[in-house]
């Protein structure tokens, strides 16, 4: 019997080793499981937030002629409803059931997924004329995708919340699912401009977005299940909180101080946006490569084990923000260079004010509190970027003074006085970013000479001075926040006029407007661009200047048409300066369609600018943007249309895509022409308009002529390309008799479409790194 006994007891010992052992892997799979749905979940709905922005702003961009404000004003509205998301977070947490928050949100969830999908159907929307363009978006942009973003914002925060109320080992530092969201936020904008935009319709994209949709609602629920099924929840009453009963609620200090850390990288990036779209493009690519920054700099801040300490990323920050803002008028005529550099900055300032957000954080108690005034802070520099500053400042002072703040984000845990810099090495970082700057400097003292401008030759010898000042300051926090400041203003980020007077400045909507006269001529400034002029001298004030005179390839298109036709009906997609007036003749009318009031306000204010007083025609100016406002026009109506349509440096994509070029000719008579004004410092589009006008079966002629000297005159017009394109034989035969050559394109070019565009191929740079097969010549034999 004793051996009986043993023997059960010892097979009893053995079936609880083994129970154990199973219990043991069961929940360790279960924690793993748990761990992988939550993860994914968050993931999840990071990616359809921030990929739903870019497919948002691509939808409403043409109904707003491609202004860059529509991104701006796209952030603003989404920084907005994700503040309202993480305060109802915050909100919903306050209720003592889990079981019916989750219910409540789950339930919200659905009914907004429900009231609003599909947030797009593919067909074209057109602006309400009785309201600002701005509080159009938004109301747009609120019916679109208002409701499911507001909740699907709060996903991340409460699924972090409620996970930290599991029996999970990782409970107590739910902060690992924020890397994930980050990630989800980062691979979303990443593939959009890559894939997603490339491969998809947007009304596609819409149709999938809401299964993404669906399949957020199936991960929920499974979060749901495996919440209250396999873990054993705390109780979230207060009493309950014993482990973080002891914590202390953040002060006041505490609070703004998250504030602060939130709204400088948001402002930074909306301002850094804004630069490179007005004057680079406008276009999802270059929307979210500073937001991609943005959101990376969260995922290196919360990492459990970031790349790089705080101490040297503030180190960093000092280095760059020295050398760059003593240096950023050297470079300010190399746009794509400038913007890297500041978007270098931008990165390292973003990446130090969130580790330093990652510094204070506070314990789960807080958690809903603390993402919720990182949100605040998003929305104020939104709100700063997109509302205030256009009201306040006629120029893009903001990003000079975020910058000047993000001094105030630098060693505030005196980090940098504690890095252990040798002697040796503190003295070769000095010597290498000083002759960084000596080079930078020797480069705008050479610009500044040719372009015999003080303000050019001034700014390097500022900067060689500073630079190594502002370094032997690097661990002295006042003195170098001080020195800062100084330099900072001495050398803003939109560089003063020199020895031009400012005429008229203003800024609205669609970007800043300048008009200043120098010594021979009044000149027009949209963004950093010249966009018109007009001689001050009296005796002059009927010759077009710039791209408008008549030996230009737009005067030359002119003259084609005016040699075959007694009289021509002309549009013309850009007001500009009106110059384009006085190619015409009092026999002629013209419809001037242009977006722009202060366009419009100044160039028929003839104190400012007399071209459409002076040059006598029947014209009409017609406000809106030119697309929409070009469908109203009777079909074969025009004798000849100028697209001329630029917002600074960058042409609006929606005016030249296939359909909008049959839009185009479809109101030009047969016998009429088509005249496209390509000039670009940055895109080659002679190849991509060729390939539109091959999809269409129209030929393309194009022209480029010199810059020279007006005869009899000191004023010079400038180098100006153009294609034209015609039905008429008659006009072909001319063209060619007059120099114009066909258009050249690139073999297996797919042309632009309203769904399908990729304008980042027709930048100058990335076209010649990859070799394209192209090559633009000259119309006009040299001198």
């Amino acid at each position: 019997m004793s051996y009986i006994a043993f023997g059960f007891k010892r097979l009893h010992g053995n079936i609880f080793s083994i129970f154990l052992t199973i219990r043991g892997i069961s929940g360790a799979i279960m924690f793993k499981t748990q761990s992988f749905f939550f993860t994914i979940t968050v993931f999840l709905s990071a990616y359809l937030l921030f990929v739903v922005q870019p497919l948002i702003g691509k939808i409403i961009l043409p109904a707003l002629g491609g202004t860059p404000m529509v991104w701006n004003t796209s952030m603003l509205f989404f920084q907005i409803l994700l503040l309202g998301g993480y305060l109802y977070a915050h909100g919903i947490t306050k209720i003592k059931s889990i079981r019916l928050q989750f219910a409540a949100h789950f339930g919200l969830v659905i009914l907004a997924g429900l009231s609003t999908l599909p947030i797009y159907s593919g067909a074209q929307l057109v602006p309400d004329e009785t309201v600002t363009p701005l509080i159009w978006q938004v109301q747009t942009m609120m019916y679109m995708v208002g409701l499911p973003f507001l909740f699907l914002s709060a996903t991340a925060p409460l699924l972090q919340k409620w996970f930290s109320y599991s029996d999970h080992p990782d409970a107590d530092n739910p902060y690992f699912l924020y890397a994930s969201s980050n990630l989800g936020s980062v691979l979303a904008l990443l593939l959009y401009p890559i894939l997603v935009e490339r491969l998809f319709p947007l009304a596609q994209q819409s149709e999938y977005w809401g299964y993404g949709y669906a399949m957020l609602g199936g991960f929920f629920l499974a979060c749901c299940s495996l919440i209250f099924s396999h873990t054993k929840l705390k109780n979230t009453t207060e009493e309950s909180h014993r482990k973080d009963a002891s914590d202390e609620a953040p002060s006041k200090a505490t609070l703004l101080k998250w504030l602060f850390l939130a709204f400088i990288p948001s402002s930074l990036m909306i301002g850094l946006t804004n630069f490179i779209t007005t004057d680079i493009g406008s276009m999802p690519l270059f929307w979210v490569i500073p937001l991609t920054l943005y959101i990376l700099s969260f995922v290196i801040a919360f990492a459990k084990k970031p790349p790089v300490s705080l101490k040297v990323i503030s180190f960093i920050f000092a280095a760059l923000f020295t050398v760059i803002y003593c240096m950023t008028g050297a470079v300010y005529f190399l746009k794509i260079q400038l913007a890297i550099a500041l978007s270098v900055l931008f990165f390292v300032t973003a990446v130090m004010c969130h580790m330093e957000l990652n510094r204070l954080k506070p314990s789960t108690k807080h958690l809903t509190l603390f993402y919720l005034m990182m949100s605040v802070g998003g929305a104020l520099g939104g709100v700063f970027n997109a509302l205030l500053a256009p009201l306040i400042f006629v120029k893009p002072y903001e990003y000079v003074i975020t910058g000047i703040l993000s001094l105030f984000c630098w060693n505030m845990s005196g980090s940098v006085s504690q890095i252990e810099l040798t002697a040796e090495k503190r003295r070769l970082t000095m010597i290498l970013l000083s002759v960084i700057a000596c080079l930078a400097a020797i480069s705008h003292v050479i610009l500044g000479y040719f372009h015999h401008t003080a303000y050019m030759l001034a700014v390097p010898l500022i900067g060689m001075i500073c630079v190594p000042v502002m370094l032997f300051l690097v661990d002295r926090r006042p003195y170098f926040i001080m020195a800062g400041i100084l330099m900072a203003v001495a050398t803003p980020f939109v560089p003063w006029e020199g020895n031009s007077r400012v005429v008229d400045m203003s800024r609205n909507y669609f970007g800043t407007l300048v008009t200043s006269d120098d010594e021979f001529v009044r000149n027009l400034s949209h963004g950093t661009t010249l966009h018109g002029a007009q001689p001050l001298d009296v005796a002059y004030k009927t010759l077009p200047l710039t791209y408008y005179n008549e030996k230009t390839s737009i005067g030359r298109a002119f003259e084609i048409g005016k040699g075959l036709m007694p009289s021509m009906n002309v549009a013309v997609l850009g007001l500009g300066t009106g110059s384009v007036n006085c190619l015409l003749r009092p026999a002629d009318h013209v419809d001037y369609y242009e977006i722009d009031p202060d366009i419009v306000r100044i160039a028929t204010n003839p104190s400012i600018f007399s071209y459409l007083d002076a040059c006598e025609t029947d014209k009409k100016i017609i406000l809106g943007d030119a697309r929409l406002k070009l469908q109203n026009a009777p079909d074969k109506s025009y004798d000849l249309m100028l697209i001329d349509v630029f917002s600074s440096d960058n042409i609006p994509m929606h005016l030249i895509t296939v359909e909008a070029v049959q839009l185009a000719l479809s109101k030009v008579k047969d016998d009429g022409l088509v005249v496209f004004h390509i000039t670009s410092r940055y895109y080659e589009l002679e190849p991509e308009v060729s390939a539109i006008l091959s999809e269409i079966g129209v030929p393309g002629y194009f022209f480029m002529n010199r810059s020279r000297i007006i005869d009899g005159t000191p004023y010079r017009y400038y180098v100006a390309q153009s294609i034209v394109t015609t039905q008429s034989k008659e006009l072909q035969a001319q063209l060619k008799t007059s120099g114009w050559k066909p258009a050249k394109t690139i073999e297996g070019l797919v042309p632009w479409t309203d769904d399908f565009a990729n304008p980042l191929r027709a930048i100058t740079y990335i076209r010649s790194m990859f070799g394209e097969q192209y090559i633009s010549e000259y119309s006009e034999p040299k001198e």
